[in-house]
């Protein structure tokens, strides 16, 4: 959660067409990190961002981003444009959503080839008959690591990923160099509170590349590793207090994390379990 790394100094315009159709611009400089980690000196990021959204339901989005850094962390430069599309529709009562994204450009001299730099999404969710308005969910995701093999750079770069919404409560994956399947199920023991437990299931693409999430790294890669990294399993607990002027609310998490050999294998042999646990008070005035 580093604040510098979220800083966006620019310009964002929204052209708006009807009531379903935007269409947002933007220009931006990254404020630069401290010179210590040597990372974003001049950095720009622009991009255009379509969406429909008909009342009738669904949703579509179409998108061109595009990140240029002057001097990568390795003395480089990074050109990468990302191209993608997002998509969202209930079909007979289940949510179903998918995206998909490649990338193209250079960085620290390596090219970043169209195609076979990718990042893939799929859900669905149904939404079960009852009083606990319970559901369930099924998610699949990918996306592209590095061949050692090639002279390219084929990892796809998540950008600017935002911790704990998605792959996993622990952050322990990103949306790169990564086969993740998760399953979910959630209900509402009553109106003011809800449950939510998910398993989650990670892989490597490429087991020489490096798999790590905001919260450190699994596996630097390495030949010989496993492609399992491991499995994570989920429970969340948020409930809403009525109180005046204030709505107030608590929510509780705990994560725990069992390691696959690819993971055993990047740190010594090492199968300890790993716990996560967090609690949380919010007011909203």
């Amino acid at each position: 959660w580093l604040s510098q790394g979220r800083a966006f100094d620019g310009h964002r315009q929204t052209w708006k067409s009807g009531d379903s159709f935007t269409i947002d611009g933007f220009a931006t400089h990254i404020a630069e990190m401290p010179a210590t980690t040597g990372l974003y000196d001049d950095a720009y990021f622009v991009g255009a961002y379509a969406s429909n959204r008909p009342e009738e339901g669904g949703e579509l989005d179409v998108y061109a981003l595009h990140l240029s850094v002057e001097e990568t962390a390795a003395g480089g430069t990074e050109n990468r444009t990302t191209l993608g599309f997002r998509w969202e529709e209930n079909v007979g009562g289940v949510e179903v959503g998918a995206e998909l994204a490649t990338q193209t450009g250079e960085v620290n001299g390596a090219d970043i080839p169209i195609g076979e730099t990718y990042a893939a999404h799929l859900h669905g969710r149904l939404n079960l008959e009852g009083d606990s308005k319970a559901w369930i969910g099924l998610e699949f995701n990918t996306a592209s690591g590095n061949d050692p093999n090639s002279s390219d750079n084929e990892r796809f770069n998540t950008l600017f990923p935002t911790a704990h919404a998605h792959l996993g409560m622990m952050d322990l994956a990103l949306w790169e160099n990564v086969l993740h399947g998760a399953a979910q199920f959630g209900f509402k023991p009553d109106e003011a509170s809800r449950v939510v437990t998910s398993w989650h299931i990670f892989e490597t693409v490429e087991e020489t590349d490096v798999f790590k999430g905001p919260a450190g790294t699994l596996s630097g890669g390495g030949a010989g590793f496993g492609n399992s990294m491991g499995n994570e399993i989920d429970i969340l607990y948020h409930r809403d207090i009525d109180a005046d002027p204030a709505r107030a609310s608590v929510q509780f998490g705990y994560g725990l994390f069992l390691p696959g050999s690819g993971a055993e294998d990047a740190n010594g042999g090492n199968d300890d379990l790993a716990h996560f646990f967090y609690a949380m008070c919010g007011l909203n005035f």
